[in-house]
């Protein structure tokens, strides 16, 4: 997109519209030869195979989903996780549905408890500082 202004539109003199127009014409230009370049990780990403989650220094990532089967009556182990978790980590899931669940996090165990719909889809997004 490319903003001028009309020389005869009265709303500027025709040198003001030519002063606007040259520094619009300017701005485009930087817009238009723009290039960015990649940027490194400040600290060091470390991924975790087969799972979506990842390591940065002492913070571990998850980002980990699971199918629920209906309800949960007790918590009840779901999935091992890629990585063991030094301590009791609580939270809550949200499904693609928008249904919540619980959810306690114990060594590498994730444990779940509520009322699902058969089949649904729920993300575990939790960041985690490790000593």
């Amino acid at each position: 997109m490319v903003i001028t202004i009309n020389r005869n539109s009265n709303l500027f003199t025709a040198a003001q519209s030519d002063e606007l127009n040259k520094a619009f014409y300017n701005i485009n230009q930087k817009i238009q030869n723009y290039k960015s370049e990649p940027l490194e990780y400040k600290n060091k990403v470390q991924y975790i195979d087969n799972s979506n989650s990842f390591i940065i220094d002492n913070m571990i990532c998850l980002r980990e989903t699971f199918t629920a089967k209906g309800a949960y009556n007790t918590f009840t182990k779901v999935m091992d996780l890629p990585v063991n978790i030094p301590y009791d980590v609580w939270g809550t899931a949200v499904s693609e549905s928008n249904a919540v669940i619980g959810y306690h996090i114990l060594g590498r165990g994730l444990y779940v408890y509520g009322n699902t719909l058969p089949n649904d889809v729920f993300h575990i997004v939790e960041d985690v500082i490790v000593p």
